[in-house]
Protein backbone atom coordinates (compact mmCIF):
# COMPACT_ATOMS: atom_id res chain seq x y z
CA UNK A 1 0.00 0.00 0.00
CA UNK A 2 1.20 3.66 -0.64
CA UNK A 3 -0.33 7.08 0.35
CA UNK A 4 0.33 10.06 -1.18
CA UNK A 5 -0.73 13.44 0.30
CA UNK A 6 0.02 16.57 -1.74
CA UNK A 7 -0.80 19.93 -1.67
CA UNK A 8 -0.67 21.50 -4.83
CA UNK A 9 -2.29 24.67 -7.04
CA UNK A 10 -4.47 25.18 -4.09
CA UNK A 11 -5.62 21.99 -3.79
CA UNK A 12 -4.73 18.75 -1.70
CA UNK A 13 -4.72 15.33 -3.41
CA UNK A 14 -5.00 12.14 -1.75
CA UNK A 15 -3.77 9.25 -3.57
CA UNK A 16 -3.92 5.50 -2.29
CA UNK A 17 -2.24 3.00 -4.29
CA UNK A 18 -3.18 -0.72 -3.17
CA UNK A 19 -1.65 -3.65 -4.90
CA UNK A 20 -2.95 -7.33 -5.01
CA UNK A 21 -3.36 -9.88 -7.87
CA UNK A 22 -5.51 -9.76 -10.62
CA UNK A 23 -8.78 -11.76 -9.85
CA UNK A 24 -9.67 -14.49 -11.98
CA UNK A 25 -12.94 -13.37 -13.39
CA UNK A 26 -14.82 -10.59 -14.42
CA UNK A 27 -17.44 -11.20 -11.74
CA UNK A 28 -14.87 -11.36 -9.40
CA UNK A 29 -13.15 -8.05 -10.29
CA UNK A 30 -16.20 -6.17 -10.49
CA UNK A 31 -17.52 -7.24 -6.56
CA UNK A 32 -13.76 -6.07 -5.77
CA UNK A 33 -14.51 -2.40 -8.20
CA UNK A 34 -18.10 -2.49 -5.98
CA UNK A 35 -16.48 -3.06 -2.51
CA UNK A 36 -13.80 -0.32 -3.22
CA UNK A 37 -16.34 1.84 -4.22
CA UNK A 38 -18.56 1.79 -1.22
CA UNK A 39 -15.55 1.87 1.47
CA UNK A 40 -14.89 5.40 -0.23
CA UNK A 41 -18.03 7.19 1.02
CA UNK A 42 -16.17 9.73 3.52
CA UNK A 43 -13.60 10.86 0.69
CA UNK A 44 -16.80 11.17 -1.76
CA UNK A 45 -18.44 12.97 0.71
CA UNK A 46 -16.02 15.46 1.24
CA UNK A 47 -15.28 15.70 -2.68
CA UNK A 48 -19.01 16.78 -3.25
CA UNK A 49 -19.45 19.07 -0.11
CA UNK A 50 -16.69 21.12 -1.32
CA UNK A 51 -16.78 20.74 -4.90
CA UNK A 52 -13.74 18.61 -5.83
CA UNK A 53 -13.53 14.94 -7.20
CA UNK A 54 -12.94 11.73 -5.85
CA UNK A 55 -12.39 8.12 -8.23
CA UNK A 56 -10.72 4.46 -8.69
CA UNK A 57 -8.99 3.23 -10.90
CA UNK A 58 -6.69 0.60 -12.32
CA UNK A 59 -2.77 0.14 -11.96
CA UNK A 60 -1.24 -0.94 -14.77
CA UNK A 61 1.55 -2.60 -12.75
CA UNK A 62 2.63 -6.48 -13.12
CA UNK A 63 0.72 -6.99 -10.38
CA UNK A 64 -2.16 -4.96 -10.98
CA UNK A 65 -3.62 -3.19 -8.03
CA UNK A 66 -6.53 -0.16 -7.38
CA UNK A 67 -5.91 3.87 -7.28
CA UNK A 68 -8.15 5.67 -5.14
CA UNK A 69 -7.67 9.07 -4.97
CA UNK A 70 -9.77 12.38 -3.90
CA UNK A 71 -9.18 15.83 -5.26
CA UNK A 72 -10.21 18.80 -2.50
CA UNK A 73 -9.61 22.17 -4.15
CA UNK A 74 -8.92 25.34 -2.02
CA UNK A 75 -8.09 23.95 1.03
CA UNK A 76 -5.51 26.59 2.16
CA UNK A 77 -2.62 25.63 4.26
CA UNK A 78 -1.71 22.35 4.89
Amino acid sequence: MLLKIRRRFDALRIVLYVQHPAHSSPERSEECRQRRSRAMWLPAAAAEAGGGDWGLTSVLTPMRGTKSWVLLPGQGQV
